[in-house]
């Protein structure tokens, strides 16, 4: 994903170096959804080109200084760094740049790990059957930040715009999505919606436009959902070929399985569904 020069030069020096390790691997992560969601995307890669690794969840804080390499370390760092001597990247939520619209706008954002960890994958294995499957979810971290619980969030939208234009995922209203959780949108008047949903296919853009507008009143009155984030629930639904559900519908299932107790070995069960079909449920 070439898509943000202050992490792609880390991560190209990486992908140069780990390509042609013999020794295995080390892939270090937490056991949370988030960091598991990335690190599935680089084990992925690893399978499709035969690179020898050694996967470690853990349940506690990560020490990178205390893991010796080659080590990929999915990390709540102040940055993404390649560390050269050590053999060692640390894969780390970086705050970055990115340019919008006609004017060429310069916002603020943070890039997670799972969008910098499905770049390092693509790198390592561009055409890779594993690798290619879980590139949909390669949105889900940005899907996962609070930062769309508050405001715009500009890195997230020019990844899933981005996702959209190379045919990985749709972007669709919520009325064109044939399954949806409707837990995601806690205050969805239920009537309204599967009378538009029957009704949709017979109205013109601007009738659809207001459709949309008329049913997201009530939620805009409820206390629930920003206005950031049920622009994408109700406007811009992410979904992938062949998939159930659409991604926050499946990240919604994926939170609420995540047990209090077992973690590490749930998240070792969801890396494998991951690996395996690409979704983490």
């Amino acid at each position: 994903m070439e898509l943000f020069s202050e992490v792609n030069s880390s991560l190209k020096e990486a992908a140069e170096t780990i390509s042609s390790i013999l020794t295995p691997v080390r892939l270090v992560t937490r056991a949370t959804l988030v960091d598991v969601l990335a690190l599935a995307q680089i084990e992925a890669s690893f399978l499709d080109q035969k690179i020898p690794y050694q996967r470690t969840i853990v349940e506690g804080p990560i020490v990178p200084t205390s893991i010796s390499g080659p080590a990929i370390i999915i990390s709540s760092g102040v940055e993404t760094k390649w560390v050269v001597e050590a053999k060692k990247l640390l894969i780390s939520p970086t705050t970055i740049n990115v340019k919008m619209g006609s004017e060429n706008k310069v916002r603020t954002g943070v890039l997670g790990t799972v969008a910098q960890s499905a770049a390092l994958a693509a790198k390592l294995s561009p055409s890779g059957i594993r690798t290619r499957r879980q590139r949909g979810m390669s949105c889900s971290g940005q899907w996962l930040r609070d930062t769309l619980d508050s405001v715009y969030d500009p890195v997230w939208t020019i990844i899933r715009d981005h996702l959209q234009m190379e045919g990985t995922v749709q972007v669709l209203p919520i009325t064109e999505i044939t399954n949806i959780e409707e837990l995601t949108l806690p205050n969805l008047p239920a009537r309204t919606f599967k009378r538009l949903k029957r009704a949709w296919g017979s109205f013109d853009a601007k009738e659809r436009a207001g459709a949309l507008s008329e049913l997201v009143l009530p939620m805009v009155e409820g206390e629930n959902v920003s206005a950031a984030r049920l622009e994408e629930l109700v406007w811009h639904r992410v979904i992938g070929t062949d998939w159930p559900m659409d991604l926050a519908s499946l990240l919604f299932h994926a939170q609420n399985e995540w047990p209090d107790e077992g973690e590490v070995l749930h998240a070792g069960r969801v890396m494998d569904k991951l690996i395996s079909t690409g979704l983490p449920v």
